[in-house]
């Protein structure tokens, strides 16, 4: 997120979760020749050196994010040569897992809500057409 006429900056991914890589990437134009992420904010070293990349102008850095980084939004500063700076808007999701709280794969079998109740009807539904079908055959076939 960049303010206008400010450095455009892209972060991937975004959401981000704890203890994983994220990527910075911001561009400066092409007479910058170096800029900063500014990582306090993220729990990491204040002033993080970027890459430069091509075409000119573009720097990127990928950092491994805390795994006490807390969830929610984060806006670190990215400084570029010449003064101009932009904010990035990294949103952090919950770690999810095994001694986190979210049970591993309990995360994904939430009840309650619209997906589930989609799912449970789906499965009424095909259910009740097996039931129809074997009905229907069992009537004009004979076993014996």
């Amino acid at each position: 997120m960049a303010i206008a006429g400010s450095p455009a900056v892209e972060i991937s991914p975004s959401p981000a979760v704890p203890g994983t890589a994220a990527t910075f990437a911001v561009r400066c134009g092409s007479a910058a020749s170096s800029a900063v992420l500014s990582g306090r904010t993220l729990g990491l070293a204040e002033h993080i050196s970027m890459r430069a990349g091509w075409p000119a102008g573009w720097f990127t850095v990928t950092v491994t994010l805390p795994d006490d980084i807390k969830p929610g939004v984060h806006t670190p500063v990215i400084y570029c040569s010449g003064g101009s700076s932009a904010r990035a808007r990294l949103r952090v999701s919950p770690l999810l897992g095994p001694g986190t709280g979210g049970g591993g794969a309990g995360a994904s079998m939430a009840t309650g809500n619209a997906l589930t109740i989609v799912g449970l009807a789906l499965l009424g539904i095909g259910a009740i057409s097996c039931g129809a079908i074997i009905r229907r055959r069992s009537g004009t076939r004979s076993w014996r």
